[in-house]
């Protein structure tokens, strides 16, 4: 029984070398094993010289180089040297095609799964680098901001002394400069007074003094638009403003205090009919 099992397994070891194309000059060649010893193992034959130590060898490098499972060649063979001693049981079975495709098969997936892990520590030590680079890319910031002085740590007086550098000086900003109002007033006549400014929107105060008699009745227009018309009692005021024009006319001229975009021009007019007072917005003044 152990003979005929051995025989299968040189039977399946010349099955799969043909179906290679190979001949038994081919695989000595490029096995180095002597072909008196492939005849031997695929004629199931270890009664050759130098001994079955030997021969158990060639058969797993044999297997191995038809791409068969050498390693089970040699439990296999193993397991007909025992049962030929009567060590194990006459029941073992011999290894068929289909166990050692099997047995390929189970090989391939554990490969590939090896594989896999290799591939997944390798992301995660490639995570674990880019982790590393990113936490000392940011301490260094930290230093250098620390350093400049954008956050200063407290200074370490124990010793009587400071350690830590001053921080280099930090150039004051130039402050905007301020826009220059300009006002000019002109009088053409006792019924008119033109004021002409660089700022828009223009702004006034109209002011009566604080005198009992001092009432004034004005009528106000904003870029041709009347926004008021009434009577001012003593020591009142009015506001208004407009984009590019205001028109004021004004029954006591002279009562009036003139406040424009926040310069006081003095009173309205002198004693007499009543006035005109025109400002308007002129941008290259």
């Amino acid at each position: 029984m152990a003979d005929e099992e051995l025989r299968q397994l040189g039977e399946v070891l010349r099955a799969q070398r043909e179906s290679l194309g190979l001949s038994i000059k081919d695989v000595e060649e490029q096995t180095k094993i002597r072909s008196t010893y492939i005849m031997a193992m695929e004629s199931g034959n270890d009664n050759i010289s130098p001994g079955k130590a030997y021969f158990r060898v060639f058969l797993k490098s044999y297997a191995d180089f038809l791409g068969l499972d050498g390693l089970e060649f040699s439990r296999r063979y193993q397991s007909i040297l025992e049962e030929k001693s009567g060590e194990r049981a006459s029941s073992d079975r011999v290894v068929t095609g289909e166990e050692l495709n099997a047995s390929r098969a189970r090989r391939k997936t554990e490969t590939k799964k090896a594989k896999r892990r290799k591939q997944t520590l390798k992301v995660v030590n490639t995570l674990i680098i880019v982790a590393v680079v990113i936490l000392a890319v940011w301490g260094v910031s930290r230093g250098l901001q620390y350093y400049f002085g954008e956050k200063m740590p407290e200074p370490n007086t124990e010793n009587g002394y400071n350690d830590i550098p001053e921080p280099l000086p930090q150039p004051e900003p130039e402050p905007e400069p301020e826009e220059t109002v300009k006002v000019i007033r002109t009088d053409p006549s006792k019924e008119l007074s033109v004021f002409e400014t660089n700022k828009s929107p223009l702004e006034i105060i109209l002011k009566t003094s604080a005198g009992s008699e001092d009432k004034c009745w004005i009528r106000v227009e904003s870029d041709g638009e009347v926004v008021a018309e009434k009577t001012l009692g003593p020591n009142e005021s009015i506001e208004a403003s407009a984009e590019k024009e205001l028109r004021v006319r004004a029954g006591r001229p002279w009562v009036l205090t003139i406040i424009v975009n926040g310069e006081d021009l003095g009173v309205g007019g002198e004693f007499g009919p009543a006035k005109d007072l025109v400002f308007t917005y002129k941008e290259d003044l």
